[in-house]
C-alpha cells in the first residue's frame, strides 16, 4: 500500500509540473499570436514561482518577447501617426519589460545541463532584439521624461548605457546606429538629472561621476552636481566638485571657490578658508567678489570668537580674543570695502559694507554712558545708522530683489525713527 501511495504522490507532481510547462507553452502560442504583454504575463504568471520552470529560460524570454513585439507594433502606429501620448508611454514601458524579462532569461539559459554543456536556446534572439531597440532606449527615455515619469526616463537612460558593456550586445550593434562617446556622455548627464528629479541623490551624483568618467565636462554638470551634493548635506562633495571646476570655469563664475570656502567654514576651517580665497586672490586679484568672500570670512571668524567670548567670564578689553575679534572687524570692512572700489556695482560688497557700518553703530550704541544725553548718538550713532542705510540703499539699487538689505534697512529707519522710508522698505518687502 505504501509503494501505491509513494507511486499517486509521484504522479500528482509530474502532473503537476506538466500542467506549468503547458502554462510556458500557452504563454508562448499567445505572444507568437501578438497578444498584449498583459495578456501574455497573465498566463504565464504561474510559471514565475513553481520550482519545475521558475528555473527555466523560456520562462521569462517569453513576456520578455512580447514586450518587444508589443512595442513594435506601438512603433508602428507612431510612424503612421496614430499613436497618442498614452501609448506613447506604454511603448516606452514595454521596452523596459522586455529588457528586465531578458535579463532574467539570459543567466538561466547559459546553465549547463545533465552532461555539463550549455545550450542556450534563446541568447542569440535576445541579443539581437536588444542590439536592435538600442537606439530606441533613448527615445523612450525622453518619451518618460516629456510625460514627467522621471523614473522611467532613468531606468531607459540606465538599459542604454549598460548594453555597450555587455561584449554580445555590443558586438551585434551595428556601427551606424551606435552613438557617439560624446553623446553617451550627455546621455549619462542626463540620467544623473532624472535621478535628481526622483530625489535619487547618490544615483545621481553617481550619474554625474559617470558623465565626468566619460568626457562630458560642460559647466551644467558641475553646477548640478554642487546643487545635488548640497541638497543631500555632502559638503565635502561640494567642495570636490568645486575644486574640479575652478581650473575651467572659476574666473567665469566666483561661486565655485564660495562653495568651497562655505564647505570650509561649516567644518570649522578658518585657517583653510583663508587660505583658499588667499589663492584666488593671488591668480585674481583685481576680483570684487573675491575681497567679499574675504569680507565675509573675517566676519564669520569674528562672530564665532564673539560667541566663544560671550560663553566666557571674566572677558576684559586685553583677552587676545577681544583684539582678534576688533581686527577681524577691520580687516571685513577694509575688505569689503575694497571689493566696492574694485566693482561699484558688486550688490554683495555694499551689503557687507553696510552690516559693518551698522555693527559700528550698535557699539558706538552700547558704549554710551549712563543717562547719555541726546547729543551724544546725534554726533556717534545717527552717523553712522545713515552710512549703513546708505551702503544698503546702494545696494538694492543695484539688486532690487536684495531681501537681506532690504530687511536690514527696515531695522535702520525704525532706530532713526524714519517712519516714511521704514514704510518705503515695508512695501518693497510685502513685493518680493
Amino acid at each position: 500500500m505504501k509503494k501505491i501511495a509513494l507511486a499517486a504522490v509521484a504522479c500528482l507532481v509530474a502532473a503537476g509540473a506538466s500542467a506549468q510547462i503547458n502554462v510556458v507553452k500557452d504563454a508562448e502560442r499567445a505572444m507568437k499570436g501578438n497578444a498584449s504583454l498583459d495578456d501574455v504575463v497573465k498566463i504565464i504568471t504561474p510559471a514565475f514561482t513553481n520550482p519545475e520552470t521558475e528555473k527555466l529560460a523560456q520562462t521569462y524570454y517569453v513576456p520578455g518577447k512580447a514586450a518587444f513585439n508589443n512595442a513594435d507594433m506601438l512603433l508602428v502606429q507612431r510612424q503612421l501617426g496614430q499613436l497618442d501620448d498614452k501609448g506613447i508611454v506604454a511603448m516606452a514601458k514595454d521596452l523596459i519589460e522586455g529588457y528586465n524579462y531578458f535579463m532574467k532569461a539570459f543567466p538561466l539559459d547559459s546553465v549547463p545541463d545533465a552532461k555539463g554543456k550549455i545550450k542556450p536556446k534563446y541568447s542569440k534572439d535576445m541579443v539581437n532584439v536588444l542590439a536592435g531597440h538600442y537606439l530606441d532606449y533613448n527615445n523612450a527615455a525622453i518619451d518618460f521624461w516629456g510625460a514627467q515619469d522621471f523614473k522611467g526616463a532613468y531606468d531607459a537612460w540606465t538599459i542604454l548605457l549598460s548594453m555597450p558593456k555587455n561584449r554580445a550586445i555590443a558586438k551585434a550593434i551595428p556601427s551606424e546606429r551606435q552613438f557617439a562617446d560624446s553623446t553617451l556622455s550627455e546621455i549619462a548627464f542626463n540620467r544623473g538629472l532624472a535621478a535628481w528629479q526622483i530625489e535619487k541623490l547618490d544615483d545621481a551624483l553617481a550619474a554625474f561621476d559617470q558623465a565626468k568618467g566619460m568626457g562630458y565636462n560642460k559647466k551644467q554638470l558641475y553646477d548640478y552636481a554642487i546643487a545635488v551634493a548640497s541638497q543631500a548635506g555632502k559638503n565635502d562633495v561640494v567642495a570636490a566638485w568645486a575644486n574640479e571646476a575652478i581650473p575651467m570655469y572659476g574666473k567665469e563664475d566666483d561661486s565655485y571657490i564660495r562653495q568651497i570656502i562655505n564647505s570650509q567654514l561649516q567644518n570649522g576651517e578658518f585657517d583653510k578658508a583663508k587660505a583658499s580665497i588667499d589663492a584666488a586672490i593671488a591668480e585674481d586679484p583685481t576680483n570684487s567678489q573675491y575681497q567679499w568672500v574675504l569680507g565675509i570670512i573675517y566676519n564669520y571668524r569674528k562672530d564665532e570668537l564673539r560667541r566663544e567670548v560671550a560663553n566666557a567670564q571674566d572677558v576684559t578689553d586685553e583677552d587676545p580674543r577681544v583684539k582678534e575679534i576688533n581686527q577681524l572687524h577691520a580687516d571685513a570692512r577694509a575688505a569689503f570695502q575694497k571689493a566696492v572700489d574694485l566693482n561699484p556695482g558688486n550688490a554683495e560688497a555694499y551689503s557687507g559694507l553696510g552690516m559693518i557700518t551698522y555693527e559700528d553703530a550698535q557699539m558706538a550704541d552700547a558704549a554710551a554712558p549712563v543717562n547719555a544725553p541726546q547729543s551724544y548718538y546725534d554726533q556717534n550713532v545717527t552717523p553712522l545708522l545713515k552710512k549703513a542705510a546708505e551702503c544698503y540703499e546702494k545696494a538694492v539699487e543695484i539688486n532690487p530683489e536684495d531681501a537681506n538689505s532690504l530687511k536690514a534697512l527696515r531695522i535702520i529707519y525704525y532706530n532713526m525713527n524714519d517712519e516714511a522710508n521704514m514704510n518705503r522698505v515695508e512695501q518693497a518687502i510685502k513685493l518680493l
